[in-house]
């Protein structure tokens, strides 16, 4: 189908604290409510509105091991829609003129569970042109899928400036 006058409508609210004069707790969370419109013949049609969130909250450090170091650990949410349904109309058989049949079910588009990351990232000065940065990141139910595996992932980069 064609897409014709979505609206969508975000807010945002951050917010950083400091703890001392090497460390700082931050926090972050969207809100976000997005109307879609389709005309014409589509898969989908006749959706609610869709309610998603996410969310972020951590600590960064300052020299901790050495002078200029920066550790963080965060925790958060990707973008989960909340709320949400829509009408999925799937070809079920033919019948015996080769006519497509098809069957409408309104389907519910809440993910079965909720992803929730955890990153640890550590970056030093190399000099007065380079870092070298790292990560680590753990994804409980990556996909927002309850019966999904954690995954892990491990970064490296190296900045240099001219």
């Amino acid at each position: 189908g064609n897409i014709n006058d979505n609206r969508s409508l975000h807010t945002s609210l951050s917010a950083s604290w400091e703890i001392n004069d090497k460390t700082n707790m931050f926090a972050t969370y969207t809100d976000t409510t997005v109307k879609p419109s389709f005309s014409g013949d589509s898969l989908l049609s006749n959706w609610s509105p869709i309610y998603a969130n996410s969310f972020a909250v951590g600590l960064t450090t300052q020299s901790q091991f050495t002078h200029g170091d920066r550790l963080g650990i965060a925790f958060g949410q990707p973008l989960r829609v909340r709320k949400s349904n829509v009408n999925v109309t799937l070809p079920v058989g033919r019948d015996l003129s080769g006519n497509v049949l098809q069957e409408t079910r309104r389907v519910d588009m809440v993910p079965t569970g909720r992803q929730i990351d955890i990153q640890l990232a550590y970056s030093l000065k190399i000099g007065s042109q380079s870092e070298i940065a790292s990560f680590a990141t753990l994804s409980l139910h990556p996909g927002h899928n309850q019966s999904a595996d954690p995954e892990s992932a491990v970064g490296l980069k190296w900045m240099r400036k001219f």
